[in-house]
């Protein structure tokens, strides 16, 4: 599997085209609503981020938090929610964590075994 430096995705979110971009190398978050950005922020050695944005003239509120796994939920205040803005970027985090705990359980069984 090749390294892909940009993750996108898009979303329509209340009749609104919305567009997630995450930069894997300089851990930048976009969101931006029918082409005018919303939110820009670099995530650096932050990993729990909660905002609060206006999408479509209504409070929207994003969270954040990419740790251990990736999780990225957008939710009005209507109760509409996407509940993962980048699934494929969560997908990898969960393979890789699932990667860890599986060689440090053999290492660990290896250990015990001598």
């Amino acid at each position: 599997m090749k390294f892909q430096r940009f993750q996108k995705r898009q979303h329509t979110f209340e009749s609104l085209e919305l567009d997630v971009s995450y930069d894997r190398l300089t851990t930048k978050f976009e969101l931006k609503e029918n082409g005018t950005l919303v939110y820009s922020v670099f995530l650096g050695l932050l990993p729990f981020r909660r905002s609060k944005l206006v999408i479509n003239d209504k409070p929207a509120t994003l969270t954040i938090f990419w740790m251990i796994f990736w999780s990225s939920k957008l939710q009005n205040s209507d109760g509409s929610v996407v509940p993962e803005l980048l699934p494929q970027r969560r997908r990898k985090s969960i393979g890789v964590l699932a990667y860890v705990v599986l060689i440090t359980t053999i290492k660990i069984s290896i250990g015990l075994m001598a």
